[in-house]
């Protein structure tokens, strides 16, 4: 396993030629994916991204745990290669690399990863204990447009097991339209 404590840090997971899943929670912590989910649980997790035919794995783990021995030996047993760090300076450079990609519901790395030509597969994890639950409602409104498949903890491994990587693109969500933001701000302000 490598492992990175902080910035700046030359990543080998940006030139993947491999099938690669990054796992990604943002700039905090979020103990119930990276302890609770993924260590916790290591040979299951293994054992699905081994059926996705994933071979590396790219643990960007926040202000949070690191995660356990024992998970990245299952998953280095079943022949994924891993990479932990806390924080990761281009993180749209590793999310572009990416297969899969199980971020966290932070609406930057949602956008990053639903703009990601190479990720077939887009699960967003909800963080219910982050104060008002602000992130459940933009995954799952984005859930049923069919743009990303949003999960509990406690549904993850689950659902990644019926997950299916069959080559087909995914809907890529639209790049953003600044001529609109642009028209309406100089309407506001009476610019021409």
């Amino acid at each position: 396993m490598s492992f990175h404590e902080g910035i700046p840090y030359r990543n080998p997971v940006y030139r993947m030629a491999s099938s690669t899943c990054t796992v990604t929670v943002g700039t905090t912590q979020f103990e119930t994916l990276v302890r609770d989910t993924l260590s916790a649980n290591p040979l299951p997790f293994a054992q699905v991204l081994k059926r996705l035919e994933i071979s590396k794995l790219v643990l960007q783990f926040g202000k949070g745990s690191k995660p356990s021995t024992e998970f990245v030996r299952a998953l280095e047993e079943c022949g994924i290669e891993v990479h932990a760090c806390r924080f990761v300076p281009d993180m749209s450079q590793v999310i572009s690399a990416s297969d899969v990609v199980i971020s966290h519901a932070g609406a930057g790395s949602i956008l990053e990863a639903l703009r990601a030509p190479r990720c077939k597969l887009l699960v967003v994890v909800v963080n219910r204990a982050l104060m008002d639950d602000h992130q459940t409602e933009i995954a799952f409104a984005l859930h049923e447009q069919g743009l990303l498949l949003a999960v509990d903890c406690a549904d993850l491994i689950p659902r990644l097991s019926e997950a299916r990587l069959d080559g087909s693109p995914r809907k890529l969500f639209p790049d953003p339209n600044t001529e609109a933001f642009v028209r309406m701000m100089s309407e506001d302000l009476g610019i021409e």
